[in-house]
């Protein structure tokens, strides 16, 4: 496995959230977009409602929206 360019990350942090969440010299690690969405896919995940069942696809999706609203209001 080759190490991504420099040019192949910051293309990869500009469409995932602008930067990385913990940079580590070349290496990008999460962007933090992953990072929030990652995040808000455990709470949805994990909401402890009796017999709620998540279809990947769909938790996928409304997970990388709360990250996407939540960079937006940072942003401001």
């Amino acid at each position: 496995m080759s190490t991504p360019s420099e040019d192949e990350l910051t293309r990869a942090a500009r469409i995932n959230g602008g930067s990385c969440a913990y940079p580590l010299g070349q290496d990008c690690g999460f962007t933090k977009r992953e990072l929030l969405a990652a995040m808000a896919m455990q709470g949805i995940c994990g909401d402890g409602i009796p017999g709620s069942h998540h279809r990947p696809e769909e938790t996928a999706r409304d997970a990388v929206a709360y990250a996407d609203a939540l960079l937006k209001e940072l942003a401001k």
